[in-house]
């Protein structure tokens, strides 16, 4: 997914036609949803000294579960840089949701910081177009 950050106060989905032909897991998820954290601070000495299965994070390079993919921006035609990594993990705490659950066992994806069970997400960023990569991995 490629968001435009032209405007940083009103980012905007870039590869809407993309978007539109991938499914999801969650159903009840409507447009307008949302699902919040705790905010949680980590300083780069709790990155160093973090054992993968302790994991929240990577910064500095990748660390790929499947291919090496970095993206290609769609604006630029430029590799994006890597900017950060997000594991799967229980470390941050569900706040609160507006999704209507209907199905319980979805319950502990919704409210878990999560990417497909047991992936990452891995984020990249080309300043000059100011466009953002998302995408997951997962094992």
């Amino acid at each position: 997914m490629f968001l435009d950050y032209t405007n940083p106060s009103a980012p905007k989905l870039f590869n809407t036609d993309d978007i539109e032909d991938c499914g999801s897991a969650y159903k009840d998820l409507k447009e307008d949803d949302s699902i919040v954290f705790e905010s949680l601070s980590v300083s780069m000495e709790d990155i160093k000294r973090s054992q993968e299965e302790d994991r929240i994070g990577n910064i500095g390079s990748p660390i790929w579960i499947q291919d090496q993919r970095i993206p290609i921006c769609p604006k630029t035609g430029k590799k994006m840089k890597f900017l950060i990594m997000l594991d799967t993990n229980d470390k941050v705490q569900f706040k609160r949701s507006t999704v209507n659950i209907t199905e319980e066992s979805m319950r502990r994806y919704l409210e878990s910081f999560n990417f497909w069970c047991d992936g990452c997400l891995f984020i990249f960023y080309e300043p000059d177009s100011k466009m953002a990569a998302y995408y997951i991995q997962n094992t």
